[in-house]
């Protein structure tokens, strides 16, 4: 039988790790472009669309393999 409370423990553990890398990310990006001539929509390219991007695959990839952990 599956334990439903470690799957979330897991979702718990990588979304903290998901927003420790984006905190850092997005500091070295804001660091990087400001002040530049297109601040915002470098910013925006280089530094808010991975986040969103690295988010949107990690939450497909779980909902991939909870749909094969799930017991017929």
């Amino acid at each position: 039988m599956q334990n439903v409370k470690v799957v979330f423990a897991y979702k718990r553990g990588f979304r903290r790790f998901w927003v420790v890398a984006s905190v850092i990310w997005l500091s070295l990006a804001l660091a990087v472009f400001w002040g530049g001539p297109e601040f915002s929509m470098a910013f925006l390219e280089w530094g808010v669309a991975p986040v969103a991007l690295v988010y949107a695959i990690g939450a497909a990839t779980v909902w991939i393999i909870e749909g094969f952990a799930r017991p017929d």
